[in-house]
């Protein structure tokens, strides 16, 4: 896996060993959790077993980010090794944990664009990409040091899991892409700034970010590291909601995001005249957290 950095392998080997060893103790607890947050909060939470790996480890519908009205939060689960699952359910757990929060402190809100409607019609798929990236970025910081603070036990899984994904998220050339100079800044200091997080939280161990080093998008990445330090460990249930905008700013599209306090099936109701961003909002909302 890591070819080029025998360091770095040797780290993933002997953590995923140390996940190996400790899945019965990092299942029970994560079990605990959910557990905790359905009696806390009193949503149950469906997680369905994809049969297949998928792009992402996860995906999560809290309650509020549905489509349709119901009275349970969902979770979709890729298939994974049996000693990462504890892991990859716990991440998408959290994600819950931190809606619930801010819903019983009455600050909940839906993500949705502020971009103009013709800007989202002529800017499709970009938009919709940057959108889900500027969510998904800081919010999985977030989750991902509060999951590290309080269980220590998944660190071996995270560490392998956040391994994985830089792979991935390093892999993509974006300058292959037909996109304006602006998009593609801002979608680099983002990938950026996660690989700068996986380096700074698991020691150093890898060097993702140094591709980024002493760049434009280094220089920018650093900053919304920055501000994810400044923002954790939340004080505020809406904490997530304003570092989201404050990385907007940060890339240069601080009209990027929007909150609405309705939930997801109330704003896909909604019609507009062309009577179209209602689905962009649903389908980029579908990608969030993921």
């Amino acid at each position: 896996m890591f070819k080029n950095n025998p360091s770095a392998q040797m780290s993933s080997d002997t953590q995923e060993q140390l996940a190996k060893d400790s899945r019965a103790e990092a299942e029970r607890q994560v079990k605990e959790y959910k557990l905790k947050l359905e009696t806390g909060f009193g949503f149950p939470i469906v997680v369905n077993e994809l049969g297949a790996s998928q792009g992402a480890g996860g995906t999560v519908r809290p309650v509020w980010n549905q489509r349709e009205k119901c009275g349970c939060h969902s979770i979709d689960l890729a298939h994974c090794e049996a000693w990462l699952r504890p892991a990859r359910l716990a991440h998408e757990l959290m994600h819950i944990d931190l809606e619930c929060r801010a819903d019983v402190a009455g600050v909940r809100k839906t993500n949705v664009g502020k971009q103009p409607l013709e800007e989202m019609l002529r800017q499709g798929g970009l938009l919709q990409k940057l959108f889900s990236y500027s969510t998904n970025v800081p919010v999985d910081m977030l989750v991902d040091a509060s999951l590290l603070r309080q269980f220590p036990i998944l660190k071996p899984a995270m560490f392998v899991s956040a391994y994985r994904f830089q792979e991935k998220n390093l892999a993509q050339d974006l300058s292959r892409d037909s996109m304006p100079a602006n998009f593609r800044a801002a979608l680099e200091a983002l990938r950026a700034a996660s690989a700068l997080f996986t380096d700074e939280t698991y020691g150093n161990v890898t060097s993702f970010f140094a591709p980024f080093r002493s760049t434009p998008t280094g220089k920018l990445a650093g900053q919304l590291y920055d501000a994810f330090l400044k923002a954790f460990p939340l004080t505020k249930p809406d904490g997530h909601y304003e570092l989201v905008d404050r990385f907007g700013q940060i890339i240069g599209f601080p009209n990027l995001h929007a909150w609405d306090v309705r939930p997801c099936w109330e704003l896909v109701q909604v019609q507009t005249p062309v009577g179209r961003s209602s689905r962009f909002y649903s389908k980029a909302l579908s990608q969030i957290n993921s």
